[in-house]
């Protein structure tokens, strides 16, 4: 963050936040993806929410929601 962009509301760049994480064990696109999975147990997989909410497609959107139904649809071990 520097004093031209802290008061700006636009997204923060690639770097900036790869920079700031750099030290995690997991990759952007997995927090992402484990994001976008926490909301669509949240919310009852509906893929709608989803992408509105991440700017996804209809198709990336169901897939997320499938993914949430295999899992409540498998035995517990």
């Amino acid at each position: 963050m520097t004093r031209r962009t802290a008061h700006d509301q636009a997204a923060v760049s690639e770097f900036w936040l790869s920079s700031l994480l750099r030290h995690l064990p997991v990759a952007l696109r997995q927090l992402r993806e484990d994001r976008i999975l926490d909301e669509a147990r949240a919310t009852e997989a509906d893929p709608l929410h989803l992408s509105a909410m991440f700017g996804l497609g209809a198709h990336a959107g169901l897939r997320y929601t499938q993914a949430v139904d295999a899992e409540t649809t498998q035995p517990s071990r």
